[in-house]
């Protein structure tokens, strides 16, 4: 599975409309090459830039439906309703997308659940 984002190249610094610096808002990602026996999706986004480790966890959003696009700007709270049902782990103390100005991965998962 490949993910992409309009937002930022592969392997670059994340704008700052998508950063607790700016909006907060999370990207608009693409997937594609999803195996065709996926019932849902998990988005892990680490930071990689983080001083004190080798990468950080902001951002986890499970239990996705199996999409190709997973739009930007999506709420807050442990589990979203809109524009499709999931759960959010808990970031900087919220169930939210919060990132900082700083080189990122996302890793996909289609899990077993």
């Amino acid at each position: 599975m490949i993910i992409k984002s309009k937002s930022f190249e592969n392997n670059g610094m994340i704008p700052k409309k998508h950063t607790g610096f700016g909006e907060d808002i999370s990207p608009e990602l693409m997937l594609n090459d999803i195996p065709d026996d996926t019932v849902s999706l998990a988005i892990v986004m680490d930071d990689l830039d983080v001083p004190f480790r080798d990468s950080f966890t902001h951002w986890i959003i499970w239990n996705i439906p199996k999409a190709e696009i997973i739009q930007e700007g999506l709420p807050g709270g442990e589990k979203i309703e809109k524009p499709f049902s999931a759960v959010q782990g808990i970031a900087w103390g919220k169930h939210i997308y919060n990132i900082g100005e700083r080189r990122n991965i996302f890793a996909k998962r289609t899990p077993e659940c």
